[in-house]
Order: structure tokens, then C-alpha cells, then sequence
């Protein structure tokens, strides 16, 4: 613990709470520290105490990427229960409430309405691979993954999980939003490619010299 600069403190708002070690007292088991706000342009709260045995220590703050959370925590460099619950508190409270664990996708109901976060726009983006689920967590990614399995002929599913309200409802509604409107728009593409095929035969058809042995029959292709 002497050679931390920080630590994590086990926390009953927070869970886990990100602190400054002041002073370490081995024998007595005690540390003495003041709170870490989001950034370190932060004010610092009075000195407070808790155990050593509790704390988990952090030897390199940078390493915690406590300004630019990746959006993948796979990327984190240092991984354990504190982190973890640490980058998504921090992602959750700038309104991020999807992050990626590896092919895992975590989600939080934020208990509001966030601006353009279904904004169907997106599903066209994430469709085509522009945003993909380790740069930018969505459950379309999730729904995407899926489509892009289904076109390649392989059965697909999506386990959603979690507490009473964490959200589950919304998110099955989001993907299958987003797998509806793929479908409606593949089969519209379908449908405009036949007209177009109609077209073309029945300018084919306007040749006033073809005989009826010549004549393409509509829908057919020759």
C-alpha cells in the first residue's frame, strides 16, 4: 500500500469509491485518504479513514484512464471488480449507459429520456459496420451481430438478463426494432428491384416490330 498513490474504498452509495492515500498505517490496519472527483480538476473532501485490508490499490492512476473510459473494458489496463464498477458508474453518469465487455454488452436504465439515442439513423450506421460495438456500445450493435448471422444462414439468439427495471423490456424492444426495420427495408429493396425488372420489360414490349414469339412475358427475365 506504500507505494499507492491511490486506492479503491469500498463504498454504500458507490459501490466502489476512487480516493487519494494520504497516510497508511499497516499495524492498525488503517488508511487515511480524500475522495477523487470525476477529473483531476476536482475539489477534495476532508480526510477520511478505512482499512487497508479493504482497499484495493491502484500504483498508476493513468492506468485507469479515469478521463477517457474506453467505451470497450476489455481495453482497460488494469481490470478487477473496482474498475470495472468504476468505468461504468463514470460512463453511466455522462449519460454512456451501453458498454462493451469483450462480446458482452452492459446496459443501465438511466430512469430518463436521452436525445437521440434510437435515432433510427443509427440503425443504418451500425447496419453497414460505421459504429461497431467495441467503439460505440448500443444495443443495435447487439441486434446487428445478429442480423449479419442470420444472412449468413447460422441460427442466432440474444440473452437479455437482469434485475426487475434494469431495463430488459427496452432493450428487446430496441432490438427488434432495429431488426424490423432492416427487414422492411430489405424486402422494399426487393421489391424495387422487380419493378425495375417490370419496367424494363414492358419497355421491351413497346417494340412495335416484335411479334408475339418475341414478345417477353412480364416478370420473366430472357
Amino acid at each position: 500500500m506504500e507505494d499507492a498513490t491511490h486506492a479503491f474504498i469500498p463504498s454504500e452509495s458507490k459501490v466502489w469509491e476512487l480516493v487519494q492515500i494520504q497516510t497508511v498505517d499497516t499495524e492498525k490496519d488503517i488508511i487515511s485518504f480524500k475522495t477523487v472527483g470525476e477529473t483531476f480538476n476536482r475539489e477534495e473532501s476532508a480526510i477520511r479513514e478505512a482499512k487497508c485490508s479493504s482497499a484495493i490499490r491502484v500504483f498508476d492512476i493513468d492506468e485507469l484512464q479515469i478521463d477517457n473510459i474506453p467505451s470497450d473494458l476489455v481495453k482497460l489496463a488494469d481490470v478487477h471488480k473496482a474498475g470495472i464498477f468504476y468505468s461504468l458508474s463514470s460512463r453511466m453518469l455522462n449519460d454512456q449507459i451501453y458498454t462493451a465487455i469483450g462480446p458482452v454488452l452492459i446496459s443501465f436504465n438511466p430512469f430518463k429520456w436521452i436525445p437521440n439515442l434510437y435515432d433510427p439513423k443509427l440503425i443504418k450506421q451500425y447496419a453497414t459496420d460505421q459504429l461497431t460495438l467495441t467503439d460505440n456500445p448500443h444495443i443495435f450493435a447487439i441486434a446487428s451481430e445478429s442480423y449479419n448471422g442470420l444472412k449468413a444462414g447460422k441460427s442466432q439468439s440474444i440473452i437479455i438478463s437482469g434485475e426487475s427495471g434494469a431495463g430488459k423490456t427496452e432493450a428487446t424492444k430496441q432490438a427488434l426494432f432495429f431488426l424490423a426495420t432492416l427487414t422492411l427495408e430489405m424486402n422494399k429493396s426487393d421489391t424495387d428491384d422487380d419493378d425495375d425488372k417490370d419496367n424494363t420489360n414492358t419497355n421491351t414490349n413497346t417494340n412495335t416490330n416484335a411479334s408475339p414469339r418475341d414478345t417477353p412475358i412480364k416478370g420473366v427475365s430472357t
